[in-house]
């Protein structure tokens, strides 16, 4: 499965994007490349993720808390999630709270980069400035 992590904001958000459907390996692997970048960066460290072109996707929490070691990173920022399917974002925020992550589901790239701005005052200042890419 296609998968891209980069740094959408430098040393302050970092994007990812998958296509396809997800299994545990993708999910590590997409995991492993999140981890090295936040390592880099500048804390909070936020993750901005598209998963408008994911297809299945595993739904064992217990599983998918182990294989995702960045949320565990005190690093980490917020966790943003935008284009899921509604049943899917609704679902996947009720994991979130469980297992304490401080993340959100949007509907879109825009509604994505407002929430983080209005969490993070690096972010509004750059949003301001005209410094944030457009969704592509």
């Amino acid at each position: 499965m296609p998968q891209i992590v980069k740094w959408l904001v430098d040393d302050i958000v970092i994007f990812s994007q998958a296509i396809g459907d997800l299994d545990a390996a993708d999910i590590q692997a997409t995991d492993a490349k999140i981890q090295s970048i936040l390592e880099r960066g500048t804390p909070p460290v936020h993750v901005l993720t598209d998963a408008r072109q994911v297809g299945k996707f595993p739904l064992d929490l217990v599983g998918l808390r182990r294989m995702v070691n960045s949320l565990r990173n005190p690093r980490l920022g917020y966790t943003v999630i935008y284009g899921a399917p509604q049943l899917a974002a609704n679902f996947g925020q009720m994991l979130m709270r469980l297992a304490g992550v401080r993340g959100q589901f949007v509907r879109d790239y825009d509604a994505a980069i407002s929430f983080l701005a209005a969490q993070d005052e690096r972010i509004k200042q750059r949003l301001a400035a005209g410094q944030i890419p457009t969704e592509s």
